[in-house]
């Protein structure tokens, strides 16, 4: 009974050495491939590094605002200064003391001051009647411009006109604007002529063969007289003879069919032929 439970004992002994040695055996073997695994990969080329994805970076400028400097610190307010009663404090600094002046510009002051001036023969100041110590004033210009007055270089104030006096007076009156003429119609009397004398042949034209005819334009107005005569065609050489001439033309004036004279115009021709 003792035997069999020591041989129990040393079986069991025996088999955890067999099972230490076989952990140890396989922990060698795991090493040594290790080391060998180690080598074998320290002649290959190492594995590529992958690189990290760009990333965008945007900069932000950022402006410090400078800080206005510290105010100095106001100084301490001064002490009261004690002022006896009797003493007065002025806030106006008392006045220079009077300066005497040069003496020889002194005398030249004195020279020039009119009041010290005792005048001479007929002046005032204390002179004699009739002196000539004062000063004579600075006679204006007598007023210009208005009506009545002369005439300010030329010209006069308000629209005035200077005449040939050089005087400012008021202009004339305009001239009442001058009828217009009116047209003859197939009722009407035309003007008829009462004396219609022919202008003088020039002398010049006469001598150097010069005819024509002219063609003028004449205003008649309701007494019939020629107010205005105007040369429509012709040589210039009859022009000092006609214009003259039809002004004293007399005429009987144009009529309505009333019997009224009016204004109007008549158109006439002048021949002027040498006669052989």
């Amino acid at each position: 009974m003792s035997f069999e439970a020591f041989t129990r004992k040393s079986s069991s002994g025996a088999l955890l050495q067999r099972r230490a040695i076989a952990y140890s055996a396989a922990a060698c073997v795991l090493v040594g491939l290790g080391l060998a695994s180690a080598s074998a990969r320290g002649g290959a080329e190492p594995l590529p590094v992958r690189e990290p994805d760009p990333v965008d970076v945007v900069f932000e400028e950022k402006i410090e605002e400078e800080k206005p400097p510290e105010p100095e610190p106001e100084p301490p307010p001064a002490a009261p200064i004690d002022v006896p009663k009797h003493v007065k404090i002025s806030a106006e600094p008392p006045p220079p003391p009077p300066k005497e002046p040069d003496p020889d510009v002194k005398a030249k002051l004195d020279e020039a001051d009119p009041s010290t001036d005792k005048g001479v023969a007929g002046g005032a100041h204390g002179g004699d009647p009739g002196g000539a110590g004062t000063t004579p004033k600075k006679e204006e210009p007598p007023p210009c411009g208005a009506e009545g007055q002369a005439c300010c270089a030329g010209s006069c104030k308000g629209g005035l006109v200077c005449s040939s006096a050089n005087v400012c007076k008021a202009p004339p009156p305009a001239p009442p604007p001058k009828p217009k003429a009116q047209l003859v119609s197939e009722d009407d009397t035309p003007a008829k002529g009462l004396s219609t004398p022919p202008p003088p042949y020039p002398a010049a034209a006469r001598a150097a063969g010069v005819q024509g005819a002219v063609v003028v334009r004449l205003t008649i107005d309701e007494g019939g007289q020629v107010v205005d005569a105007k040369i429509v065609k012709g040589d210039p050489s009859f022009d000092e003879v006609v214009l003259p001439a039809v002004k004293t033309w007399r005429y009987e004036p144009a009529r309505h069919q009333d019997g009224k004279p009016f204004l109007s115009t008549k158109t006439v021709k002048i021949p002027f032929r040498i006669k052989m």
